[in-house]
């Protein structure tokens, strides 16, 4: 099952497009908004984050949202934990229905390795991405339920809820995505029917 969510994902990666079929040109942005750093504070991030460091961490998982939280220090990332592990910042919720799994989605993201390497963005492809949310990665799964259409947010997740032990080989077998990377999507939801 792991595999088959991680081949859906790499198709829905790499080979989605929205397609305009009202003959109408969808007004999606050429960027992605910079995260509000400046209203944060730096204080109250850091309290709230710090409670869920591990001070001798023994175990990979533990690395990795250690990892996740000195990054989001770092960049001053509000964000918050779920309790799976993954790490939200919803700086927009959007508006209307929830999103649910049986929907079409058309968003724009961009994921990259905590190093900064993007991996891969829709926005430099110049085309959003359309999925369900059940073909995704379980963190982007996660997230979803907490969004709307107009919602924008910032993921921080472990490997566990990404690309796992195995990371992601793109087409040319060139690693796309190491084993065991932690990841950053950022994510706007544009549309969802």
């Amino acid at each position: 099952m792991t595999r088959l969510l991680l081949l859906l994902s790499i198709i829905g990666l790499s080979a989605c497009q929205s397609v305009d079929t009202s003959g109408e040109s969808q007004k999606t942005p050429t960027t992605l908004p910079a995260p509000p750093t400046g209203d944060v504070d730096e204080d109250a991030l850091f309290l709230e984050l710090s409670k869920h460091l591990y001070s001798n961490p023994v175990e990979p998982a533990m690395e990795h949202q250690n990892a996740i939280i000195d990054y989001a220090l770092d960049k001053k990332l509000d964000v918050r934990p779920t309790g799976s592990g993954l790490f939200m910042w919803i700086i927009e919720p959007g508006e209307g229905a929830a999103l649910r799994n049986n929907m079409d989605i058309t968003a724009h993201y961009k994921g990259q390795l905590l190093d900064g390497t993007i991996v891969d963005s829709s926005i430099e492809r110049g085309a959003p991405l359309s999925f369900k949310p059940g073909q995704m990665i379980f963190g982007w799964q996660e997230a979803l339920k907490q969004l709307k259409v107009g919602g924008h947010a910032i993921l921080l997740m472990p490997p566990a809820l990404a690309y796992g032990e195995e990371g992601l080989q793109g087409p040319n077998g060139k690693t796309t995505i190491p084993p065991n990377a932690p990841m950053r999507f950022d994510l706007i939801i544009l549309d969802a029917q």
